[in-house]
């Protein structure tokens, strides 16, 4: 759906640009040379990545 290279070309409404993508589509992919990166607003697809996948994600601890 987009590429790093969009990302450049609307770096000064880079905001404006995601939230007009998720509008359009709930999950898109983000393509950029190397490596595909995968942003999603569904609910849906985010409560099932955290229920099946909660213990891969890193937790964060209290710097103080």
């Amino acid at each position: 759906m987009a590429t790093v290279f969009h990302q450049v070309y609307h770096l000064r409404r880079l905001h404006d640009y995601f939230t007009d993508l998720f509008r359009e589509h709930a999950t898109f992919r983000l393509l950029a040379p190397g490596r595909r990166q995968i942003y999603t607003s569904d609910t849906a697809v985010v409560e099932h990545i955290l229920r099946t996948n909660f213990p891969n994600y890193s937790k964060v601890r209290d710097a103080s």
